[in-house]
């Protein structure tokens, strides 16, 4: 925050279009550093699987309080607050990520990431999109291959942004006791398109009804569905007035759904 507010005492609006920050869950690598010959400085390692994956979503609700903190210095300005740059863990290499950007775990992370952005009043996010790192492999940041596939992360984003669009009225449904690792978002626009959007934060199954999370989205008849079931890839059901996640993954309830684009 300090050099965002030092940026902001320092220069006029007429100088300043937007402000941009970086978030990512982790610095440390996915595995023992000494595996991969890296120096952590006397820090501690990370934990390893499920811990660590726990760990890591539990840091998704940052994004929201960081965009709220952006705002409150930004009140009043001309500013766009903007987060530039955003993971789970913060390198270019599969042997440190372990897939965790990019993978079925990764997508769900993001699409969390989204709507607590978008929560805490981001205007803009970007994701690194770059496909091969300089020998040729793929980049563990990359929303795609080398080859041009999407990876999940990809898709989840694909989901997000053609059923959250600029310009939508959107409501964030209150977290249900039962099922607090469940993060959601319902938006529709004048023209009555309606779609709401549900993220499952845990590897274990989960069984949506959907009426106690957003009874007008009972008047939707299909959904979108991207888990560990589905084979990287997005399938089309019928919405019956449930909907099943099973492990991490992203489901759209809409009237107007829409397969996923990748432009």
């Amino acid at each position: 925050m300090d050099w965002i507010a030092h940026l902001l005492s320092e220069f006029d609006d007429n100088m300043l279009s937007f402000v941009s920050w970086h978030h990512y869950g982790d610095w440390r690598p996915a595995v023992p550093s000494a595996t991969i010959d890296v120096e952590m400085w006397g820090a501690p390692e990370t934990p390893r699987g499920r811990t660590l994956e726990a760990l890591l979503m539990a840091q998704t609700p940052g994004y929201e309080a960081r965009a709220r903190g952006v705002a409150r210095l930004l009140k009043d300005r001309a500013v766009l607050n903007v987060c530039g740059e955003h993971n789970t863990l913060s390198h270019h290499r599969q042997y440190y990520t372990l897939g965790l950007n990019q993978n079925m775990f990764g997508a769900a992370y993001y699409a969390s990431t989204l709507i607590h952005l978008l929560r805490g009043g981001a205007e803009l996010e970007m994701r690194w999109t770059a496909t091969a790192w300089d020998d040729g492999s793929d980049d563990a940041y990359g929303l795609m291959s080398k080859d041009g596939d999407p990876m999940p992360a990809c898709l989840a984003k694909q989901l997000f942004a053609q059923h959250v669009v600029y310009g939508d009225w959107v409501r964030f449904p209150a977290s249900k006791l039962d099922t607090p690792d469940v993060d959601a978002v319902v938006a529709w626009n004048d023209d009555g398109r309606r779609s709401g959007v549900f993220v499952n934060l845990a590897s274990s199954p989960r069984l949506l009804t959907v009426s106690a999370w957003d009874d007008s989205l009972l008047t939707c008849g299909e959904v979108l569905r991207l888990d560990a079931s589905t084979g990287d890839r997005v399938v089309r059901e019928p919405f019956t007035g449930t909907i099943a996640l099973n492990g991490y993954g992203v489901a759209v309830v809409s009237n107007a759904a829409k397969e996923p684009e990748v432009d």
